[in-house]
């Protein structure tokens, strides 16, 4: 279960084409990734389009070149298995004449300690 939230509001600049979207980094610490919650506020009405992705490759949707396209929608997504080093990347565009902003939400879990559950090791007698 999530125990974090990192939120970022992205503007998507109206004109900005398909073939040539805007690449935002979406940036936090490494953690684990159980939700992804998009909020599309109304107005896009079909020109805006998104994807997430990563190191500029796409990852959501999986469909290479697909982007989710939709209006006055909050879109959750609970995830497994998902990027976790927080180098998350929001792709859009917007043919439309007005800017349209998207809240991208992530929530997010620490990852576990590496050295957590080890207990006490015993120390070798030689070095007593």
């Amino acid at each position: 279960m999530a125990d974090q939230v990192q939120s970022f509001a992205v503007t998507i600049p109206p004109g900005t084409p398909k073939a040539t979207p805007l690449v935002t980094p979406l940036t936090f610490p490494p953690r684990i990734v159980d939700e992804i919650e998009i909020q599309v506020p109304p107005g896009p009405r079909g020109e805006v389009g998104f994807q997430l992705g990563a190191s500029g490759g796409q990852v959501i949707p999986v469909t290479v070149g697909q982007f989710i396209v939709t209006d006055n929608e909050v879109i959750h997504w609970p995830v497994e298995h998902q990027l976790d080093n927080g180098a998350w990347q929001l792709i859009a565009y917007n043919t439309g004449a007005q800017p349209h902003t998207l809240t991208v939400r992530f929530l997010v879990r620490l990852l576990p300690d590496p050295a957590a559950g080890l207990g006490l090791v015993p120390l070798p007698s030689a070095l007593l």
